[in-house]
C-alpha cells in the first residue's frame, strides 16, 4: 500500500516521494525509482545520486554529503553504505517511463530505523542568453527519503522533550512584533518517531496562573541523533512578567512527556494587559449536508462568544491538511475536498463578549464525473482583538455526502513494530490507512497470543486520530510490559476498530532472557497456529 503521490517538477516527475521499506538483518531489498518526462517534446536527461540523510532543526529533511563529515554525528543512523543503484543517469524520451533499481544490502547486525537520501536532478541546461544578458543554468531537483525500519532485535526507542521556552520577536516592516514559543525535542535512541504535543502558555497573576494561550507542536518525524528545534508563533504581544509553560510531547499518538519551566519573560514594554485567547463556540461542531452533483446546498452555523471581550472573527476555508500530498494510485487527497467550491457569508465580523452570530456555509458542487460519496473542507475561524492582536483560533469540519454513491468504509494495516523502551517494557506503534471513500473514528488495541491463541497481554493503543479522512494513516501506540511473560514464541497482532470493522497488522516474535532482562526479537515466519487462531477470535 503506498499513500503518497509523485513529485512533480517543470519536465519531469518522481515516484514515490519516500522511499519506506522493512527488512530484516542479512535481506536484499528492490526497489524501483519511477522517472517520467512530462514534456511532450525534447529528451529529459536526469542525475541521480545517493546521499546521507539528515533533518534540518525544524524537521526538514536534508541531503548531506558524506565528504563533509557531517552524517557523523552522535547517534545518526545511515544506511547509505547498503544502498546501489541501477543507473546514476537516465536519459527519457518525451513522455516515456524510465525505471531506475535501487538496492538495499541490510548488514546482518542492523536493527532498528536507517535513513539515506536520493537526489534527482535534471541537467543543466543554460537557456541561450539575450545580447546584453547572462545566461543562468536551470536545475530541478528533488529530494527523497530513502527510510529503512530493520526488523529483528528490537530496537531502543528514546524520543524525550529537552526544553522549551518564549521569546519576544521585535517587529519589521513585514512582520509584526510577537511572542514566539520554542520547543527542543532529541531522539537519542534507534527507532523514528511522529511527534506532536502541545505547550500551554499561563502568566503569574497575584497567587494564581492565568491560562493565556495554547500552541500545537507542529507534527514531525525525528528520525535518530537529531534534535529538533520546533517554533509556533503566539501572534500576539505580550508583556513582561512572570510566566510558566507547560509542554506536553506524543510520540506515535501516545503521552511521552511533559516538561514545565517558569521564566521571566522580557516582553513587549508596551503592552500591559494580557490578550488571552477567547474560546470561540460553534453549534453544530460540525457542519454536515447532503449535496448531489450540479446542486447548491446550504447550513447555517451559530458561533458563541463566552468571554467579556468583543473580538473581531475572519473566516475561511481551507483544505484539510490529512488531505495534503496524498494519494493512492490514481486517486489524490484533493479528489475528496469540497473547498474549492464552499463559500462563508459572511467572511468578517465582529462579536461582543457573550454575543451570538450566525454564519451560512455553502457548497456549490460541480457536475463531476465519477464523483466521490464524501467531500471535506476545514472552517477556520481566526479571532482577534481590535488593536489587531490574536484572540486564538477554532475550525469546524465541513463534511459533503453525495447520496448518489454508496459509502464504503475500509482499512488496511500498514505496518507494526515493536520497540525497547526501558528494562523489559516495549513500546508497539501500529500504523493504518483509510483505503475507503469516507471518513471513521478509529480505536486500536494491541494482543499478544501464544501459538495455540491463548492470550497473554493485551494493551489499549493511544491515538491523536479523531476523524480519518480518506487516504489517511492514523499512528497508534502503547507499552506492553514483558516481565511477567514467559520465553517462547507469540504473535502480537495489532487490531484496529473503525464502526462496526476492523482489520489487523501480525508480527510474530521471540521472547528470550539475556542477563537478567526480556530480550523481545521479530522473527521471520507467523507461527501457523497462532495465525490461524488469531483469525478465528479477534483479540
Amino acid at each position: 500500500m503506498a499513500l503518497a503521490g509523485p513529485a512533480c517538477a517543470q519536465g519531469f516527475m518522481v515516484k514515490p516521494m519516500k522511499m519506506e521499506l522493512c527488512g530484516r538483518p542479512g535481506q536484499t531489498l528492490d526497489r524501483q525509482l519511477q522517472l517520467r518526462n512530462t514534456r511532450a517534446s525534447g529528451l529529459e536527461t536526469l542525475l541521480i545520486e545517493a546521499r546521507e540523510l539528515g533533518q534540518g532543526s525544524g524537521g526538514r529533511w536534508e541531503a548531506m554529503d558524506r565528504a563533509s563529515g557531517q552524517p557523523d554525528g552522535p547517534g545518526l543512523r545511515s544506511c547509505f553504505e547498503w544502498m546501489e543503484l541501477g543507473a546514476d543517469s537516465v536519459d527519457i524520451p518525451p513522455l516515456d517511463v524510465r525505471a531506475v533499481p535501487v538496492r538495499l544490502r541490510v548488514p546482518r547486525g542492523a536493527r532498528g530505523f536507517y535513513g539515506a537520501a536520493l537526489l534527482v536532478r535534471s541537467k543543466p541546461t543554460r537557456p541561450e542568453p539575450k545580447p546584453g544578458t547572462i545566461g543562468i543554468a536551470i536545475i530541478m531537483q528533488f529530494l527523497i527519503p530513502v527510510v529503512v525500519n530493520v526488523q529483528g532485535p528490537s530496537a531502543r526507542e528514546k524520543v524525550e522533550l529537552d526544553g522549551v521556552g518564549m521569546h519576544h520577536i521585535e517587529g519589521t516592516e513585514k512582520q509584526p512584533a510577537t511572542a514566539q514559543l520554542s520547543v527542543q525535542v532529541k531522539n537519542e535512541g534507534e527507532t523514528y518517531g511522529r511527534l506532536g504535543g502541545s505547550v500551554a502558555v499561563l502568566r503569574q497573576a497575584g497567587q494564581h496562573w492565568q491560562r493565556v494561550a495554547e500552541a500545537t507542536i507542529p507534527e514531525r518525524g525525528i528520525i535518530p541523533g537529531v534534535t529538533l528545534k520546533l517554533s509556533a508563533d503566539l501572534k500576539r504581544r505580550l508583556p513582561s512578567g512572570r510566566y510558566k509553560l507547560q509542554a506536553v510531547l506524543l510520540v506515535g499518538g501516545r503521552l511521552k512527556g511533559r516538561l514545565e519551566r517558569e521564566i521571566d519573560f522580557e516582553g513587549d514594554p508596551t503592552i500591559t494587559t494580557v490578550p488571552a485567547d477567547v474560546p470561540l463556540m460553534l453549534q453544530p461542531p460540525t457542519v454536515s449536508m447532503k449535496a448531489v452533483p450540479g446542486s447548491t446546498r446550504s447550513a447555517v452555523l451559530a458561533v458563541q462568544n463566552p468571554s467579556e471581550e468583543t473580538v473581531k472573527v475572519a473566516c475561511a476555508v481551507a483544505v484539510p491538511a490529512g488531505l495534503k500530498g496524498v494519494a493512492m494510485a490514481s486517486i489524490t487527497g484533493n479528489d475528496f475536498t469540497c473547498a474549492p467550491w464552499t463559500e462563508v457569508n459572511p467572511e468578517n465580523f465582529t462579536i461582543r463578549g457573550g454575543g451570538q452570530r450566525n454564519m451560512r456555509i455553502t457548497v456549490k458542487f460541480p457536475d463531476i464525473q465519477n464523483a466521490q460519496p464524501s467531500y471535506y473542507a476545514y472552517l477556520h475561524l481566526q479571532a482577534g482583538y481590535p488593536d489587531g492582536q490574536s484572540a486564538g483560533a477554532t475550525k469546524a469540519m465541513i463534511w459533503v455526502q453525495n447520496p448518489k454513491v454508496e459509502l464504503h468504509p475500509q482499512a488496511q494495516g500498514i505496518r507494526l513494530n515493536i520497540a525497547q523502551q526501558e528494562e523489559d517494557r516495549y513500546s508497539v506503534t501500529a500504523q493504518f490507512g483509510n483505503v475507503g471513500n469516507v471518513h471513521f473514528t478509529p480505536t486500536a488495541t494491541a494482543a499478544l497470543a501464544t501459538p495455540i491463541g491463548s492470550l497473554v497481554a493485551r494493551e489499549e493503543l493511544e491515538t491523536t486520530a479523531g476523524w480519518v479522512l480518506p487516504l489517511g494513516t492514523p499512528r497508534f501506540s502503547g507499552v506492553i510490559d514483558f516481565a511477567d511473560v514467559p520465553p517462547g514464541v507469540y504473535l502480537l497482532t495489532a487490531t484496529m476498530k473503525y464502526g462496526e470493522k476492523q482489520t489487523s497488522k501480525k508480527l510474530p516474535i521471540r521472547v528470550e532472557v539475556v542477563e537478567g532482562r526480556k530480550v523481545v526479537t521479530v522473527i521471520e515466519e507467523v507461527p501457523a497456529e497462532a495465525e490461524a487462531a488469531n483469525s478465528s477470535s479477534a483479540p
